[in-house]
């Protein structure tokens, strides 16, 4: 269903695990409190009101969110894109399918809107990620390279 500013807590909940996961594994150079803090609050009522924002429920409890957004005034680019910005499924609920519905209700929103393609970023490190995501249609379509100095 569409989040709604309730389920703000949640969502900020579920995003700082996918954070926790991120930095343990794939990226230490997020900043794990991000998420609780007045940035990340602003950032998710920010996302629930103006982006959107689905969340997945089993017997009442929220398991599961996606925040997307649309691209939609870029001039510079001849598409209409989205973004799949974050998702997050609690780990005991994957593999049933959640994120995968997930994204489907966010692919019909940016069919109705005309979106041509839908991107998304994920750790070149996470695997299962990037499996799910290919799994779901996507290609790869660009490589980021860093360098620490």
């Amino acid at each position: 269903r569409l989040a709604t500013l309730e389920d703000f807590k949640n969502i900020q909940k579920l995003n700082r695990k996918l954070f926790e996961l991120e930095y343990v594994n794939f990226d230490d150079t997020l900043d794990v409190k991000w998420p609780l803090s007045e940035n990340g609050s602003n950032y998710y009522k920010n996302a629930i009101s103006n982006s959107y924002s689905i969340v997945a429920e089993v017997d009442d409890n929220v398991v599961g969110y996606l925040i997307g957004s649309f691209n939609t005034e870029l001039d510079y680019n001849i598409i209409k894109q989205a973004e799949l910005d974050n998702m997050y499924v609690e780990e005991k609920y994957r593999k049933l399918g959640i994120g995968k519905l997930l994204f489907k209700h966010f692919k019909e929103e940016c069919k109705k809107k005309s979106i041509t393609e839908i991107k998304v970023t994920a750790s070149f490190k996470n695997r299962n990620a990037i499996e799910f995501y290919i799994k779901n249609g996507f290609e790869e379509s660009e490589l980021t390279l860093k360098q620490k100095i």
